[in-house]
């Protein structure tokens, strides 16, 4: 059984509660399918502490265990990281992690609507999405140096 809910959306630009639950709904169920085409093979990983790795370090520890990371902030040392040590993650999935430094946009196309919500966690940036499916477009360049409370609009495409 599974229930999903929303807490108070702001929605904007037109979408509506349900384009927002989809647009949650389709990745989570398309991930709980293909677990369970692979019942008998774990593919899973244990996320391990990345604070105060260098980020080539965690970069390799990532790759070695199967997930990707992705770089906030233009830092050497890591100091912080979107999904805490001991936590379980597919293998192939992404990692968030800051260092210390500026913060610049990245090429978020491709991204789901949880890499979004991971990465507004680790900066304080805001997101306005319209669509629904991974991100297709931005309307801030990639490299550009962001704040805290920066609003990124994203159109998402199936």
């Amino acid at each position: 059984c599974i229930y999903l809910t929303l807490k108070q959306p702001h929605l904007g630009g037109g979408a509506t509660a349900e384009k927002i639950l989809a647009s949650i709904f389709k990745p989570m169920m398309s991930r709980i399918i293909s677990m369970s085409k692979n019942d008998n093979a774990s593919t899973t990983v244990k996320v391990p502490n990345f604070k105060g790795m260098t980020y080539n370090q965690a970069a390799a520890k990532a790759n070695q265990i199967g997930l990707n990371i992705v770089k906030v902030g233009s830092g050497k040392k890591i100091i912080d990281q979107g999904i805490k040590k001991g936590e379980r993650l597919e293998s192939g999935d992404k990692i968030f992690v800051s260092t210390s430094g500026k913060v610049t946009c990245p090429d978020m196309r491709g991204w789901s609507i949880n890499d979004l919500y991971e990465f507004a966690n680790l900066t304080g940036v805001k997101f306005s999405m319209k669509g629904t499916g991974t991100v297709a477009s931005q309307d801030v360049a990639k490299g550009t140096e962001i704040k805290a409370e920066k609003k990124i609009k994203v159109n998402l495409k199936e």
